[in-house]
């Protein structure tokens, strides 16, 4: 993998995890911990 398709990789995947924690701090503010917490750890 080249340094750049490692930068665009990271980019991604925090971009990806940044929108899962925006999905799970819904799910959390809503009352559905369970389904909070399992959004959190499916995701890896």
């Amino acid at each position: 993998m080249t340094p750049e398709e490692r930068l665009e990789y990271s980019k991604l995947r925090i971009e990806t995890d940044y929108r899962t924690f925006q999905a799970a701090n819904v799910l959390a503010q809503n009352g559905f911990w369970n389904s909070a917490v399992n959004n959190q750890f499916s995701n890896d």
